[in-house]
């Protein structure tokens, strides 16, 4: 799990890494150069949750990835995971019921994968905070393509960056979390569709529910004044 309960920062942010360099490559803007360690490999059924709670005079915020294996063990384990967080992070036992609550209706929020049909292209705008540093891009990502890994992506981009290894989870998180929204507002428009059109068996074409469809790129290099809008960013708060 990725500890992240601390508060944002409000203090001067200066850029460390521009973002008309290349990709991939060494921008030397980080603050660890460390190798990370290997990628990851891909895997199914990966949750982002989020943690927030707010109790008395103490705030809690917690990041993490929840592998779901099955509906039995989505009902069981809720209520062992707060109370493992409460204990080790020495909140009291009043906040077990909070915070399983909220790990559960994070696994409802998030429901099984659907196949879009065909390419399906989105534009994912991160930005992450880890320590006194902001990590920014923007990417294009194929909902379809199932060898696509926000865990591969967070590894690349420390690589890249050399940042460090702890800021891989709050990236893939944040991707997972991007992703899971475009999902969500295609199955809505595509159902809204239906109700249109009239019942179909199979969400197969999804994508063409894509509100502003990408268009084929052409070449794989972008141009200088594409990377200024593409590149990643990376700032450090003063």
């Amino acid at each position: 799990m990725a500890k992240s309960n601390q508060a944002r920062s409000t203090e001067k942010a200066t850029a460390v890494g521009g973002s008309s360099r290349r990709r991939p490559g060494n921008y030397g803007g980080g603050a660890n150069s460390d190798p990370a360690p290997p990628p990851p490999p891909v895997v199914e059924g990966i949750i982002p949750l989020y943690v927030s709670v707010d109790l008395a005079d103490t705030e809690f915020r917690e990041t993490f990835l929840w592998k779901q294996e099955n509906r039995e063990e989505s009902a069981s384990l809720p209520p062992l995971i707060s109370r493992q967080l409460c204990r080790e992070m020495g909140l009291p036992v009043s906040y077990e019921r909070l915070i399983e609550a909220q790990i559960r209706a994070g696994l409802k929020k998030f429901a099984g994968k659907e196949d879009f049909g065909g390419e399906a292209l989105v534009t994912l705008d991160l930005s992450v905070e880890f320590g006194n540093e902001i990590y920014k891009d923007k990417v294009q990502w194929d909902l379809n393509e199932s060898q696509n890994s926000p865990e591969m992506f967070a590894w690349q981009v420390c690589e890249d960056l050399r940042l460090k290894v702890d800021f891989m989870e709050p990236i893939a998180v944040t991707v997972r979390e991007q992703i899971e929204q475009h999902r969500q507002r295609l199955l809505k428009d595509w159902s809204a569709g239906l109700a249109m059109t009239g019942p179909s068996t199979s969400p197969r074409g999804m994508a063409t529910c894509l509100s502003s469809p990408l268009p084929d790129a052409g070449r794989v290099e972008r141009t200088l004044a594409d990377r200024e809008v593409w590149g990643p960013e990376l700032w450090r708060m003063e």
